[in-house]
């Protein structure tokens, strides 16, 4: 048995019994085609356990491209038997082999070596190499690296994944060689990931983008084609097995790989003494925890040339060879636990027969990876059986006794049988006290809608009529919710918010005649859902629960090491049968559901699928939901990215309607395809007699869609004498007939807003008060569809004269109307913010600007302005007019008039103060303002010096006074200097407290003035004018006040009295 070890490719090359033992199977010949060249990659990765028979297949490729003939034309007539269009293939021309194996510490060196090339870097190396194939007229170059994951390992380990650079170079070198081909095989026992998984995240990233030249083929054969080996290779004849023999095995669940009856019986003839059930399971077992064939060849060599004759070799004999193996597998995915669990099994079996029993059950319940497969009970009689002395009753005993002795644990619910050493604890018993007593406590539908949540039914024909995605929710109800008129009630609300709702009844059935006339009472878009026969939901359920609730049990855990493993094994079982029952009643496939939906009774034989029923029911229950082909906004909730490119989009129907496309002729972006399919193709905006615009209704093709924008077109431009609720809006565009989804909205109210609003007030309720929305946004529009009790709309009736009218106020105001905001009630609102954005800070709080301006300015300076209360309410009331007439125009452009010449009035006003104050520091009648301060400034005899010592204000006052003759604007310059230095502001910062500051402090400047200079008078000539000129006006004052006469009599006496 020397063939067993383990081939190397260059020293095997040449021996012929090597070459013999190959045996042709359609996944080993996946390696010959590639290393011949025959496979749609030059470059290709073989992964396959030890023993699999990788290298032995790579050198058969190797003896067809470069071997002895003989042996080569020996091998083609062995491969053509199972392939015969390999077998065929002839090869044409030499071929120059290189072969590598392990790590290749300098792989240009290597390759260099190999072809007796000059050395070099990989580069040179491969041109000369392709020379030489060309020199000698090599059709192929045929390179075949065995053990390649120990040169991956060593790059790992030595901290060079740089090297990994060479292997790609060889890779694209190999595949874009034409003349001569070049193929490059790698052979490796297990995935890159293996080798790489301790590498740098960089490295790995590397050698995933090498790995991506590379065609990989998995080796791992445990199928058909290992049991014609297996046959191969014993060819022990025994009695052809009878069609009742093959029935059995098939029954059993065996074989189920070879359809054809004649194959399996002659590969069970030559299979002697093997079991039926030892050789279907040799195979995967000797690949899962040994090397593959290598090992199931040593098995026949040890064990089965060993045996003695008659002797049957069954499964119990394979556990028998393999638990060294098994006990050793301790890996992620091993077998030692299952190992452990068995062994444990059989040291308290008391059998031989129940011993047989406990090791066919452990390997036939292991799955790959140790999953456990299931196991049924007739499938573990006929291995332990067939082929065997023991009958099938004996088995059957066997296995009854170890279930009781819980060393094999039957799940009988859902026949599933498994090695159990059990525990001391009745978990049974507690199960059905557990579950007595949440049956009493939980709600099932509760528990059923969070423990299997139904999946709700769709209507693909509808949908796909219709671009939309209308579904039908499926839940669990009790036939307690339908009897009772309160859970009728919660249940019929909930249908309601549905397109439609499947009542999946879990305690009833199809037969109840009151259920049904039930139904013909509901819409008939609330299905009820009645399986034909009972579910058995409820005691399955009731035992699921209670598992749960001992697994929570954490004293109890805690007493067995056992008992939480033995729980979760019951709880997958009753998991399993109650998604077995569940399935009856949620699958209409299966044809074990009646469906009633008002008067009608679809039992799914007759009425079609689910999808076609639903169909039908949406068709009428949304006749008018019209067909949007994007399924990016047709939807209840969109995506982020969704989100935003529907922004941009509603932000482009705000600010370019009436350009072409919106913009967006020839963009490619989301909201682009937003605009082409809900506005374009639907036909809503388009080119009509050369002008780009919004459709009316009328003029739509789709009834639907007319429908639709009737409805929103009535909402935005139908005067109304009562508030309009978006919230109503909303509902009828979501709901039958129509039922728009959610995402779609926003885009068609801002359509319909900019289409029809011509005249409206959307407010929001913003503090318990609905304010005017004073800026209509995409995130505002949005904000209205989800959260539509906020808002509500006003649309006043409007007469053309009124619109008139209303268009002069406009341009009252700016000017002109803006030609991009259709709506005269905004276009008013944005008027007057711009307007007052232009006015003095004071304009609209100063009084005394006139008649008209004192009535309108309260209005006009509200924060929270609304247009249409102001137009149609404050308006009317405050002149006693009605809305929007002649008279009300010409008030309303008077007091703008008057309220922009604020400025200008105070400047009046602040000339007649001024002049004032100085004419009443002179004598005679009063003088204009610019005579009396130079007249009064020339009577002002102080110098530089006496000046410069006057605080600012008067020095300021002083020196305009004295240049006011040569003032460039007149008297209107001089009291806006006045101003700037008294009051620190222009005209255009005053109010009506600004007027009396100014008085005041012109006053006291000029006091202050003739203060300092009554101080320094000192009887000299230069002062004569000012003190006569100041006397002669005390003269005037006190003439005026007490007359003439008195007055002489008192100057009289004072000047005695001082003489």
């Amino acid at each position: 048995m020397n063939l067993l070890r383990s081939i190397n490719i260059a020293d095997d090359r040449a021996r012929a019994e090597v070459i013999a033992a190959y045996r042709p199977t359609r996944k080993t010949l996946q390696v010959v085609r590639a290393v011949c060249g025959l496979e749609r990659s030059s470059a290709t990765n073989v992964v396959a356990p030890y023993g699999a028979g990788k290298s032995l297949a790579a050198l058969a490729g190797i003896t067809l491209l470069a071997g002895d003939p003989t042996m080569a034309r020996q091998l083609r007539a062995r491969i053509a038997a199972v392939d015969p269009a390999l077998g065929s293939v002839e090869t044409h021309g030499s071929t120059l082999l290189l072969l590598l194996h392990g790590a290749c510490p300098d792989l240009a060196a290597e390759l260099a070596e190999r072809a007796e090339v000059e050395a070099g870097p990989l580069s040179k190396v491969l041109a000369a190499i392709l020379r030489l194939a060309r020199r000698n007229g090599m059709a192929q170059i045929a390179i075949v690296w065995d053990e390649f994951g120990q040169h991956l390992e060593t790059l790992v380990r030595e901290g060079r994944p740089e090297d990994l650079l060479a292997v790609q170079d060889l890779a694209e070198w190999a595949v874009r060689r034409t003349e001569p081909r070049v193929t490059l095989t790698t052979l490796m026992h297990q995935g890159v990931y293996h080798y790489t998984r301790r590498a740098s995240d960089t490295a790995q990233s590397a050698w995933r983008k090498i790995e991506g030249r590379f065609e990989t083929l998995s080796l791992i054969d445990d199928g058909v084609d290992a049991m014609e080996m297996l046959a191969e290779a014993l060819d022990e004849r025994r009695d052809t097995p009878d069609a009742a023999a093959i029935a059995r095995a098939r029954a059993a669940g065996f074989f189920a790989d070879i359809t054809d009856d004649a194959r399996l019986s002659d590969i069970l003839s030559r299979t002697a003494p093997l079991t039926p059930a030892a050789l279907q399971i040799l195979p995967s077992l000797a690949a899962q925890v040994a090397q593959a064939e290598r090992t199931m060849f040593r098995y026949l060599a040890d064990v089965v040339a060993a045996a003695e004759p008659g002797t049957a070799l069954g499964v119990d004999a394979l556990y028998d060879f393999f638990a060294p193996a098994m006990r050793s597998d301790t890996g992620p995915g091993g077998t030692h636990r299952r190992f452990v669990e068995t062994e444990t099994a059989l040291s308290r079996a008391e059998t031989d027969l129940e011993r047989r029993v406990i090791k066919t059950a452990a390997l036939l319940q292991l799955g790959r990876s140790a999953e456990r497969l299931k196991l049924p009970h007739a499938r573990l009689v006929y291995a332990v059986a067939e082929g065997s002395p023991t009958t099938s009753e004996a088995v059957d005993a066997a296995i009854e006794a170890l279930v009781a002795r819980k060393l094999l644990l039957h799940r009988r619910r859902v026949d599933d049988i498994s090695v159990w050493h059990g525990a001391d604890i009745d978990l049974g018993q507690m199960v059905a006290e557990e579950a007595t007593r949440l049956a009493m406590e939980s709600d099932p539908v509760e528990s059923l809608e969070r423990m299997f949540p139904p999946d709700a039914y769709t209507a693909p024909p509808y949908n796909h009529a219709r671009g939309i995605t209308r579904f039908a929710r499926a839940r669990f109800v009790r036939e307690g919710d339908l009897i009772s008129a309160p859970g009728l009630e919660v249940l019929r609300a909930h249908a309601d918010g549905e397109d439609a709702l499947v009542a999946l009844v879990i305690d009833a059935t199809a037969d109840r005649s009151d259920l049904m006339e039930l139904a013909r009472a509901l819409p008939p878009h609330l299905i009820l859902a009645l399986p034909r026969r009972s579910a058995e939901v409820g005691p399955i359920l009731a035992d699921l629960l209670a598992m749960e609730a001992l697994l929570d049990r954490h004293e109890l855990l805690a007493t067995d090491p056992l008992v939480e493993r033995e729980l979760q094994e019951l709880k997958s079982e009753a998991e399993a049968a109650l998604r077995q029952s569940l399935e009856r009643l949620m699958n209409p496939d299966r044809g074990e559901v009646v469906w009633l939906s008002g008067p009608a009774i679809h039992r799914f034989a007759e009425s079609g699928t689910s999808g076609e029923i639903l169909s039908r029911l949406f068709e009428e229950r949304f006749p008018y939901t019209p067909r949007i082909a994007n399924e990016q906004v047709v939807r209840r909730r969109v995506s982020a990215v969704t989100r935003s490119a529907r922004k941009r989009c509603m932000l482009a129907i705000i600010e370019r309607t009436g350009i072409r496309a919106l913009g967006y002729e020839g963009a490619t972006s989301a909201d682009a395809s937003i605009y082409r399919t809900v506005f374009e193709h639907t036909g809503l905006y388009g080119c009509i007699n050369g002008a780009w615009r919004w459709r009316m209704p009328s003029e739509l093709d789709d009834l639907s869609m007319r429908h639709v924008w009737s409805e929103i077109e009535g909402f935005f431009a139908q005067p109304s004498e009562r508030l309009k609720s978006v919230e109503d809006l909303i509902d009828r565009l979501t709901a039958p007939p129509i039922g728009l989804r959610e995402g779609v909205l926003p885009l068609l109210l801002t359509a319909g807003m900019i289409a029809f609003g011509r005249a409206l007030a959307l407010r929001e309720l913003v503090d318990g008060r609905a304010r005017y929305v004073d800026d209509i946004q995409p995130s505002l529009i949005e904000k209205m569809c989800e959260e539509p009790k906020r808002f509500e709309l006003e649309v006043p009736t409007l007469t053309s004269g009124q619109s008139s009218n209303l268009k002069k106020m406009i341009r009252c105001l700016v000017g002109d109307l803006d030609p991009q905001e259709p709506d005269l009630l905004r276009g008013l609102y944005d008027a007057l913010l711009e307007w007052r954005s232009g006015l003095p800070p004071t304009a609209l709080s100063t009084k005394g600007l006139g008649e008209n301006a004192d009535l309108l300015q309260p209005l006009l300076r509200k924060k929270s302005f609304d247009p249409v209360n102001f137009l149609f309410r404050e308006l009317p009331q405050v002149l006693g007019e009605p809305a929007l007439n002649a008279e009300t125009i010409e008030v309303f452009a008077t007091a703008v008039r008057q309220i922009e010449g604020v400025s200008s009035a105070f400047a009046d006003q602040a000339i007649d103060v001024a002049a004032a104050i100085f004419s009443r520091r002179l004598r005679g009648s009063p003088r204009s303002l610019l005579d009396a301060a130079s007249e009064w400034a020339a009577c002002v005899p102080l110098g530089d010096e006496e000046v410069r010592a006057l605080d600012h204000e008067a020095r300021g006052v002083l020196a305009r006074a004295r240049s006011s003759s040569n003032s460039p604007r007149g008297a209107r310059g001089f009291v806006t200097q006045l101003s700037g230095i008294l009051c620190g502001e222009g005209f255009e910062a005053w109010d009506d407290r600004t007027a009396d500051l100014f008085r005041a402090r012109l006053e006291e400047a000029l006091v202050r003035i003739e203060e300092a200079v009554l101080e320094r008078a000192d009887g000299s000539d230069a002062f004569e004018p000012f003190l006569r000129n100041k006397l002669a006006t005390i003269f005037d004052v006190y003439d005026a006040k007490i007359g003439r006469a008195r007055l002489i009599k008192y100057l009289d006496e004072i000047y005695r009295g001082t003489s």
